[in-house]
């Protein structure tokens, strides 16, 4: 009688392994945030380290053998594969959305400051003439003040930042 009730056990743990990997199948299938899939691992992992962890236990209170050790093994095995498969998928997939994120966060940040540096090269030539004059052909010195002009005084023109620098430069210089 025993052995029927182990046997009874191993078919319904192999069944709900099934229906698991089933149910955690669709619900990677269905949903698409990357919460739900890593929830979804979590309970993965710890649904077999507490299969792991009762299957002993079972086998000691039924008088096991040898068949039924193997069988409780292969289910506790089945449940460690579908909860690493789980917790891989999970982790792919956070990564995959990860450098997603990452990369369009990174191209826009990087599209922005591109927006947002001036260079002598942006200004009328007239203008540039007089900043390469005063500046004695310091191009990294003129772009670094067109660029503090813009910062202190955002939303002008870049023609308005060269007067302005020209203008702090005489003003300063006493001239």
């Amino acid at each position: 009688m025993a052995t029927l009730a182990t046997d009874a056990t191993d078919v319904t743990d192999e069944l709900l392994v099934i229906n698991y990997m089933q149910l955690l199948f669709d619900q990677l299938v269905k949903q698409s945030t990357n919460l739900k899939i890593l929830a979804a691992t979590a309970v993965a992992s710890l649904l077999a380290t507490a299969t792991l962890n009762t299957t002993p236990v079972r086998e000691a209170n039924l008088s096991s053998t040898s068949r039924e050790a193997e069988q409780a093994s292969q289910v506790g095995l089945l449940l460690s594969a579908a909860a690493i498969v789980g917790l891989g998928v999970g982790a792919l997939q956070a990564n995959k959305s990860t450098n997603k994120t990452g990369a369009s966060y990174s191209r826009s940040q990087q599209q922005q400051q591109d927006r947002n540096i001036i260079t002598i090269d942006q200004v009328s030539s007239k203008l540039r003439t007089q900043l390469l004059t005063l500046l004695h052909r310091d191009i990294q010195g003129i772009n670094r003040l067109l660029n503090q002009a813009k910062f202190k005084y955002p939303n002008r023109t870049n023609n308005w930042y060269a007067e302005k620098v020209i203008y702090d430069l005489t003003r300063d210089r006493g001239a």
